[in-house]
């Protein structure tokens, strides 16, 4: 869920689909979620401030992945997708025309 919701605010459909856009694209780069916690209440916090961190390390189950690692560019565009502030995040033809997928 986009911070917009977890906070109980009005909210844009197409902006809380890029957000969650992110979150599976994160999600498919480390293999696992960018906000984890103990309990609901503070998985909220978390997705309501942002709070998240790049993993040094891909979680895989397979060892050859373990050594891979996600490119700056990756973690750019993944910061401009992931932003608090819904009028921040950019549209699906921003990320479309952004540097590392046209890399």
């Amino acid at each position: 869920m986009s911070p917009e919701i977890v906070k109980r605010q009005e909210y844009c459909g197409f902006k809380s689909d890029i957000w969650a856009c992110g979150i599976i694209l994160f999600s498919m780069m480390f293999g696992r979620t960018p906000f984890r916690a103990q309990s609901e209440r503070e998985l909220y916090t978390k997705i309501g401030k942002g709070n998240f961190g790049f993993p040094d390390e891909v979680y895989s189950t397979y060892e050859e992945f373990k050594s891979l690692k996600v490119s700056a560019g990756a973690k750019k565009l993944l910061k401009k997708i992931l932003q608090v502030g819904q009028a921040k995040r950019p549209s699906a033809e921003d990320i479309l025309s952004d540097e590392w997928l046209l890399y």
